[in-house]
């Protein structure tokens, strides 16, 4: 492939050049790699990131570090104090649960996954100096514009205040940092956190337009200050 990939699997498994990887295995193929064999026999639902538009190519050069053939997520230890490597000093850790997947020595770009457990909350906002996405594996996030359930997906360009957020029976995000090394800086929220926002995405216009009409404020002028 001529750009980096990665994959996490949801549910099934994955054979990726004769190894199995199983629900929440993670992978990342840099680009130039040569990958040999992925197939699914008995089926499978995955989630892949590719860095640019996806491409097959001859192989090329790249920097071994940067491979992770498959590792089993559920068994890699959590942190659960301060992320000093994502320079989150100022966060509420308790009741949460970190895991670097991980941490792209060339761009500093990183993957993790975010564990909150029930009736986690916290009053203040926050802003990246890169982009963030995240896709919900499982629990509730309830954030401004709306609630987060197992599925749902978003995307969030650098410099975007957001928050404050909290979850009723606790949550699993797979998240990714992109543009960088992560970083967070927090402010007071001028308003309360409250549980079960209405829901009010923030969409370009091509998915705005997949929302029902019963719901009101999908506006790009939201990210206006």
């Amino acid at each position: 492939m001529s750009v980096d990939e990665e994959i996490f699997v949801l549910d099934g498994v994955l054979e990726l050049d004769g190894r199995r990887l199983g629900p929440h295995f993670y992978a990342f193929i840099p680009g130039g790699f040569v990958r040999r064999r992925l197939a699914a026999p008995d089926g499978a639902r995955v989630i892949v990131f590719f860095s640019g538009e996806p491409v097959a190519a001859e192989p090329g050069c790249f920097d071994p570090a940067r491979v992770v053939p498959g590792v089993d997520t559920r068994r890699m230890t959590a942190m659960r104090g301060p992320r000093r490597h994502m320079a989150s000093e100022g966060f509420r850790h308790e009741g949460t649960v970190h895991k670097l997947l991980f941490d792209d020595p060339l761009t500093g770009d990183k993957t993790w996954l975010a564990g909150l457990a029930p009736y986690w909350s916290i009053d203040s906002i926050e802003t990246h100096p890169v982009c963030e996405e995240q896709f919900a594996l499982s629990g509730d996030v309830h954030l401004p514009c709306g609630v987060m359930r197992e599925g749902c997906y978003f995307w969030r360009p650098a410099g975007i205040p957001h928050g404050p957020f909290g979850t009723t029976g606790g949550a699993l995000h797979l998240c990714r940092g992109k543009g960088g090394p992560f970083a967070t800086a927090f402010a007071p929220s001028p308003e309360p956190f409250g549980w079960d926002p209405p829901y009010r995405p923030v969409l370009p216009e091509e998915y705005a337009r997949l929302v029902p009409d019963s719901y009101d404020g999908c506006r790009a002028d939201w990210l206006q200050p």
